[in-house]
């Protein structure tokens, strides 16, 4: 309101009662309140602007919290997901493991039973080379043996 209106103080009713002059009184009062109404307006105006601001600020918020949610929540699934998968594969893992010792046992088994079939075609080979070494030599003699019987042949006392 314009400061003269605030300045004459409230009017009696009295005052308000009055007919008004259809000219100027009622174009002045007219402009006083436009006067007085403009800067409100205007105010008004920023405020509504402002709030339209941040009522669509306050959307875009709303919007970007909803896909915040629900991408946490995507990820949270995936989260979920992995740690199943990663504890189906620590179970694997461990199955593998003690398949891979057990075959490793096995392994070590095979090995020294492989060891011990090289020793024992070790002391079979020993055993075969003493027998060829004894039947050479029994043959040797058996052959100094008819060597020396043929040379006698002619002794009849045989």
């Amino acid at each position: 309101m314009p400061t003269e209106v605030l300045a004459a103080g409230p009017r009696k009713v009295r005052d308000r009662r009055q007919p008004l002059d259809a000219g100027a009184g009622a174009r002045s009062t007219a402009e006083a309140v436009a006067a007085a109404v403009a800067p409100l307006q205007s105010i008004i105006e920023t405020l509504s602007g402002e709030l339209k601001a941040a009522r669509d600020a306050n959307d875009a918020l709303r919007d970007q919290l909803a896909a915040a949610q629900a991408e946490t929540a995507e990820l949270k699934g995936k989260s979920v997901a992995i740690e199943a998968a990663l504890e189906r594969e620590v179970v694997d893992r461990r199955g593998l493991q003690q398949q891979a010792d057990h075959i490793r046992r096995e392994r070590q088994a095979a090995h020294e039973r492989v060891v011990q079939a090289q020793a024992q075609i070790l002391d079979e080979r020993r055993r075969l080379q003493a027998t060829e070494d004894l039947v050479t030599r029994l043959k040797r003699e058996l052959k100094e043996i008819q060597q020396a019987n043929e040379r006698r042949r002619w002794w009849q006392w045989r």
